[in-house]
């Protein structure tokens, strides 16, 4: 069995390349002897994160890096605490947005040239990937959206596996949210070449059920790195994973609800990341100096890798983040969790583990106790990931038989 594995790693995506790990354990599970080529960003990130439990797998450039140049060009950027270096990180990324949408329109409405160039391409080692190809697997994850580049990049890739008749399959794939039509077309046309497709909630298969007829499978599934469970010793600490400005804005009730809440048990406070972008490292420094300054006891704790990741999150006692892979690497970890996110991929995974009275925003939190009543709320909530271990098994068994 020789399947393609694409999806959204390689960018310093963490919670992405535990969805990578599960999905490779996944389909070993069911062909032990897979042959797997791995679509990255980034070959040397990916191979990095899985060369300790999977060394043979093979890891290639994807389209989008054959496409559109590296990623880590407009992610990674030196963390700078002046201002002026900030507004040009932001003047320089507004212009890259508006770049990339002009260049994805023109290889979304070029396509046929896009394909004959890649075949003409001696050095483009994708086309002997693809031929004697079984599967094309496009593993979930968010980036399916207003991401115009990785969009039209993993439109290119369905072409060019339709093109040697290989089956395409999409599993665990958050759909959306837009800006425009344009992103809505691209992402369209890609559940329209899939054979077979799986959402990772329900907003998503309800928006585009209708536009396709290949949908056979569960209208959703649980996100895929929770067929992966761990255990660690836990410590007295407590990981606050921040990711929007809000948490700034509404500095001084959060910073009294982590002081209680710490106090509460003496627990340390641990500020980590689960991208490793510029925007979110700098948010946490800034973060830091905050804290500190009103005395808390507080550490900044920024993962490699997602193995370092999954261990700073299993050694808690609570995790409370604005990121998703945040939530769910804790509770793989039977970690207590808090949601700062009322996204829809954040309320239908919080819903998932029945743990909807566990969410509320910044700016929703009006006493200083709110992190306390919440955090023995999370306590009481079951944390078995057995069910959704056996239900991502199953829907991998459906796929790949």
């Amino acid at each position: 069995m020789k399947i393609v594995l694409s999806g959204g790693w390689g960018y310093g995506n963490l919670g992405d390349d535990a969805i990578l790990l599960a999905t490779l354990k996944n389909i070993y599970l069911i062909y032990p002897n897979a042959e797997i080529c791995i679509l990255s960003a980034n070959i040397h990130e990916t191979y990095f994160n899985i060369k300790e439990q999977f060394p043979n797998v093979n890891v290639q450039d994807s389209f989008h890096t054959m496409l559109f140049g590296n990623v880590h060009k407009s992610m990674y950027k030196p963390v700078h605490n002046r201002i002026s270096d900030d507004l040009i990180f932001r003047i320089y990324s507004k212009f890259w947005n508006i770049q990339e949408k002009r260049l994805s329109k023109y290889v979304f409405t070029h396509t046929d040239e896009i394909l004959d160039y890649l075949d003409r391409m001696h050095v483009f080692k994708n086309k002997d990937i693809f031929q004697g190809c079984n599967m094309y697997i496009m593993s979930g994850g968010g980036y399916l959206n207003s991401w115009y580049s990785m969009g039209v990049a993993k439109y290119i890739e369905t072409l060019y596996a339709k093109k040697y008749n290989i089956p395409i399959m999409l599993v665990g794939q958050t759909v959306g949210p837009f800006k425009d039509q344009f992103s809505k077309k691209y992402v369209s046309q890609i559940l329209k070449l899939s054979s077979k497709t799986v959402f990772r909630d329900n907003d998503s298969y309800t928006d585009f059920s209708s536009e396709i007829d290949s949908f056979s499978m569960a209208k959703a599934m649980p996100d895929i790195a929770l067929s992966d469970g761990y255990h660690f010793e836990r410590k007295n600490q407590i990981v606050f994973i921040p990711f929007k400005l809000d948490i700034l804005e509404n500095i001084d009730i959060i910073s009294k609800n982590l002081e209680k809440l710490s106090k509460m048990e003496g627990m340390q406070i641990i500020l980590t990341v689960s991208q490793l972008w510029n925007t979110p490292i700098m948010l946490i420094y800034r973060l830091y100096n905050l804290l500190k300054s009103r005395n808390l006891d507080v550490i900044i704790q920024v993962p490699q890798n997602t193995a370092e990741l999954q261990k700073i999150l299993g050694e808690s006692k609570c995790v409370i983040s604005q990121n998703l892979h945040g939530l769910i690497l804790a509770y793989r970890a039977s970690t207590s969790i808090i949601c700062l996110n009322k996204q829809r991929k954040f309320v239908s995974f919080m819903e998932q583990v029945e743990s909807s009275d566990c969410i509320v925003l910044p700016n929703e939190i009006l006493s200083d106790d709110c992190f306390v009543k919440l955090y023995k709320i999370a306590q009481r909530k079951k944390k078995d990931i057995g069910p959704f271990k056996r239900e991502i098994h199953q829907i991998f068994k459906d796929l790949l038989k």
